[in-house]
């Protein structure tokens, strides 16, 4: 199998990127029961994400194909595992349900690893189990634990030196933030729940 990967700043290719993300939501969440905070993303939206957050559209083509797709934003906010070195945030990994089980998906990973920065960023929903085997797989380390809209999201984050962080207090973070979306689910949940 023959791919090619190219950064696309051409809006006429969001429309196909945008399929691709919808139809891989879809899919997944017929399959495995797995919701989505951005289910039905259109090109304007992914557009002016792209333009306020310093984005990059990464699209992956098997022959004349696009096939899978990822994006890619600069994270200026500094956060505890970062160690205050420039971060990228990895989202809408997709790959087309027709081009699924190809290793894509790695590819798309392998691509972002060569990229200019020292910690990628990378949610999913705790709920994701294929997502979170692809991230574990390809040397993410979960860092966090929040409260999502629809479940909770996990964090991972990847070093291109290696992961600087004692496995104790990583491990101590996650425990600190599963207990406050524990009582933030407890807070929010109707009352009738609760008995």
């Amino acid at each position: 199998m023959t791919i090619r990967i190219i950064e696309s700043g051409n809006t006429a290719d969001y429309e196909k990127v945008c399929e691709i993300i919808n139809k891989s939501q879809e899919a997944e969440t017929e399959k495995r029961n797995v919701l989505y905070n951005t289910h039905g993303m259109t090109p304007s939206q992914l557009s002016e994400e792209l333009s306020a957050k310093e984005g990059r559209c990464i699209c992956v083509y098997e022959g004349p194909d696009m096939a899978g797709t990822a994006s890619v934003f600069r994270d200026k906010k500094e956060k505890w595992y970062s160690d205050g070195k420039a971060d990228i945030v990895l989202k809408y990994v997709a790959v087309s349900p027709e081009h699924q089980g190809k290793h894509i998906a790695t590819q798309i990973l392998d691509y972002v690893k060569n990229l200019d920065c020292k910690v990628i960023s990378v949610s999913t929903g705790e709920k994701n189990r294929r997502a979170i085997h692809l991230y574990e797989k390809n040397g993410f380390i979960l860092v966090g634990v929040s409260r999502g809209r629809i479940n909770n999201s996990y964090k991972y984050a990847y070093w291109k030196d290696g992961c600087p962080i004692a496995p104790g207090k990583i491990k101590a973070h996650i425990a600190e933030a599963k207990v406050k979306c524990f009582i933030k689910r407890y807070l929010t949940e109707p009352i009738s729940k609760k008995k």
